[in-house]
């Protein structure tokens, strides 16, 4: 009993550090200008980003609604480009990482929770006010209506080329390819 405590309280002490972890980012404000510095892990859907700019400065609490877009600069060199989008099943607009760039933008994110993991995919148009969530079981019917602008997509999905989520990034990869050959 004891050996299965300390091991529930190690799991939860593991947790919790990996929450604490601090990320190098660029801030993009809504008015334009930029902050690069270090925030805090955050979710995709907190009201703040606890940043700070400088080694000695302390982490401030920036407001959501001041953000448009996050950098995240990884180890590796990489930038993750987190976008603030509005979805049409959310109240408020959430950060989500890009996946997919172009006619058609998807996004991807994926956390536990309360024991549950949760999976999110949204696609969004550049000037669409909101993007649409896609879930698995009404995946047909939400994707053949959003993507009714290029029939070769519809026809993808009803005729089980796109077979199901897994196939989301092929599927935005080729609508991106073929609409930018129509310019």
């Amino acid at each position: 009993m004891k050996k299965n405590a300390f091991l529930l309280l190690m799991l939860l002490l593991a947790s919790l550090s990996v929450r604490a972890q601090k990320r190098e980012v660029t801030l993009r404000y809504t008015d334009g200008s930029s902050r690069k510095g270090v925030a805090k892990s955050f979710w995709h859907d907190d009201d703040v980003i606890k940043f700070k700019a400088g080694e000695e400065d302390k982490f401030e609490k920036v407001p959501f609604e001041k953000i448009s877009h996050v950098i995240i600069h990884t180890e590796k060199g990489e930038n993750v480009l987190m976008e603030k989008i509005n979805i049409k099943s959310r109240n408020t607009p959430e950060l989500y990482p890009v996946v997919v760039q172009g006619r058609v933008n998807l996004y991807y994110i994926s956390f536990t929770r309360g024991g549950m993991y949760w999976e999110y995919w949204v696609f969004k148009r550049p000037g669409e006010k909101e993007g649409i969530y896609v879930n698995s079981w009404k995946f047909v019917a939400q994707l053949t209506e959003y993507f009714k602008d290029a029939p070769h997509i519809v026809k993808g999905i009803e005729n089980n080329t796109y077979k199901n989520m897994t196939y989301l990034v092929q599927m935005a990869q080729d609508y991106n390819k073929t609409l930018s050959k129509r310019k």
